[in-house]
């Protein structure tokens, strides 16, 4: 659109582009201080109306573009919206796609790469805390699991408690066996009845 747009404004209606061309060829120069032939290069500026594209480049990331154009406002303005506009709303949809795939009820505000990379920089973080959450009470409830013992009424179905009614846990058995009173039994966690192996990893 950029390149058809300066096309249009740059080329008279009455020069054949292979002159145009010629022109660029031996004047010009890529350099934007140098030219191979000063005659050529001013005759090649007064039929383009000094219209030139410079140079593009991305940088950074691959939303990030740069144009250089020597043009009036308008097709300037153009350049602009093709730098800020395309490329950044480009970016921002990325992003948040990638943020719905996260939590798909996210506010989203627009119109800021930066802010939209910190809110799924954040939920990312989020993501990850509870996955490495998950995995450690995970990992501590399957240690409890094999190393600690309770003291248990078989008879009455009962587990040791504290006042608060939760079950305690010995990490030795010869502590637990000193507590133990009448039909008690000191037991592996793992040897408890299903009911009271969930009500433990409640309270972890």
């Amino acid at each position: 659109m950029l390149i058809l747009a300066m096309d249009y404004e740059a080329k008279p209606k009455w020069c054949p582009r292979w002159f145009l061309r010629f022109l660029h060829l031996f004047g010009c120069d890529n350099s934007i201080v140098r030219v191979r032939n000063r005659r050529l290069h001013n005759l090649f500026r007064k039929l383009t109306k000094g219209i030139l594209f410079w140079d593009y480049k991305t940088k950074w990331s691959h939303y990030d573009l740069r144009i250089s154009i020597s043009a009036p406002k308008h097709l300037q303005d153009l350049a602009d919206d093709i730098e800020s506009g395309f490329y950044s709303r480009g970016r921002q949809e990325e992003i948040v796609a990638e943020i719905k795939k996260l939590d798909p009820n996210a506010g989203i505000i627009w119109g800021s790469i930066d802010r939209l990379e910190k809110q799924l920089e954040k939920l990312e973080a989020e993501k990850e805390n509870r996955e490495w959450k998950e995995r450690n009470d995970e990992k501590c409830i399957k240690r409890l699991f094999t190393t600690d013992y309770v003291i248990y009424d078989k008879a009455n179905d009962h587990v040791l408690s504290d006042s608060y009614g939760r079950v305690i846990l010995f990490g030795d058995k010869s502590e637990a066996d000193s507590d133990c009173r009448g039909n008690e039994i000191v037991i592996p966690c793992t040897d408890l009845p299903t009911a009271w192996q969930e009500e433990i990893k409640k309270q972890l």
